[in-house]
């Protein structure tokens, strides 16, 4: 099973997914309110990161991207607050790499 999910992981990762020993996907998400979600966009963009370092999801007002920017926005905000985004939730997930995968963890971080 574990050699199953390694390959599935390797063909369906996304640029920014990193890929367990294990065959799972870990990722970090970010909930953001839908009235902010095109600003904390615009401030992605203002660090100048790749289109392919981040996906956003209109619909569920999350954008997904690697653990360590996750990290990295999550220690920012912890600091000092830039801009008033609203209420923000940074987590890291793991989960199952198929479409829709089972979350295996879930680890909020802000």
């Amino acid at each position: 099973m574990r050699l199953r999910f390694l390959r599935t992981a390797q063909q369906n990762a996304r640029a920014f997914d990193e890929i367990t020993t294990d065959g799972t996907i870990v990722y970090g998400k970010i909930k953001i309110e839908n009235k902010h979600l095109s600003l904390f966009v615009s401030f992605l963009e203002q660090m100048d990161l790749p289109k392919d370092a981040y996906a956003v999801d209109e619909d569920k007002n999350t954008i997904e991207t690697a653990c360590g920017i996750a990290e990295e926005l999550a220690s920012i905000f912890m600091e000092e607050k830039t801009q008033d985004f609203g209420k923000i939730k940074i987590e890291l997930i793991e989960r199952y790499p198929f479409e829709n995968g089972f979350i295996v963890d879930c680890f909020p971080i802000y």
